[in-house]
């Protein structure tokens, strides 16, 4: 029969195996493997888009991936119909913004815009998305 210090130690093994198996679970399910789709790209900088769904209301998720971006971005979209709204992120260079979302409402129809902090942008309008 197992001493107590042989039983402590296989206890203590398991759960530095287990906790390790938790924490790369964590860390390695991250936001990036949603269904992102890059619209509008300008110096490096992509705005992406998704769709998802929040309590039975449809979505459309935007973030700015400005890794390759040599400074500053925004972007943003732009709902033209089902009532006007937008929405603008900001990214610094080498960063991803944070997440926003716009509600989807029937036959709306979207525009978006990459460009310099300070200036000018360009634009285009949405055609497909994934699934976040």
């Amino acid at each position: 029969m197992p001493t107590r210090p042989l039983r402590s130690a296989a206890l203590a093994t398991v759960l530095t195996v287990l906790s390790t198996m938790l924490l790369l679970g964590v860390t390695s399910s991250a936001p990036a493997a949603a269904g992102w789709t890059s619209d509008t790209t300008i110096h490096d900088a992509k705005l992406q888009v998704c769709r998802t769904t929040v309590k039975g209301t449809a979505y459309l998720r935007l973030r700015l991936d400005n890794r390759a971006g040599k400074h500053a971005h925004r972007g943003g979209v732009y709902r033209r119909t089902g009532g006007a709204t937008s929405r603008e992120v900001r990214a610094a260079a080498g960063r991803i913004s944070a997440v926003k979302k716009i509600k989807i409402t029937k036959n709306a129809r979207f525009d978006t815009y990459v460009g310099e902090i300070d200036g000018g942008a360009a634009g285009g309008l949405i055609g497909s998305y994934g699934r976040c």
